[in-house]
């Protein structure tokens, strides 16, 4: 019986341990990481790519074998998918990071967040 308890255990904590939350919380940095983890945001080169897909819908139908009835369903039928990137000749950031008010929270709180909007 303790052999079991001891195995559900070992898997409980394998699960915690590979969890989205665990590496959630496992991936945050102190002050200065931050401050490096965002300067370097800004000068990675900024890139944009075009996705594209074709498709139309139909409408297939399926007789059953029994009593004569009739099934439809739609599908959607993709004709052609292209993906490029785009080039362009000027780009400039204007993202406003408050450096101050996340290195606050982070000494007051031990947390900081921030949020990028695309």
């Amino acid at each position: 019986f303790l052999i079991i308890i001891g195995i559900l255990l070992l898997l409980y904590i394998l699960e915690i341990c590979c969890s989205t939350s665990c590496r959630y919380i496992f991936s945050t940095v102190n002050n200065n990481g931050c401050k490096q983890y965002i300067d370097d945001i800004k000068q990675t080169d900024m890139e944009i790519w075009w996705n594209i897909e074709c498709y139309h819908t139909e409408r297939r139908r399926r007789r059953s074998t029994g009593r004569g009835r009739s099934t439809t369903k739609t599908v959607t039928v993709v004709t052609h998918r292209a993906r490029h990137k785009f080039d362009y000749t000027n780009c400039r950031d204007k993202t406003v990071f408050d450096i101050q008010q996340i290195t606050e929270n982070i000494n007051k709180y031990g947390i900081g967040k921030i949020k990028f909007d695309i």
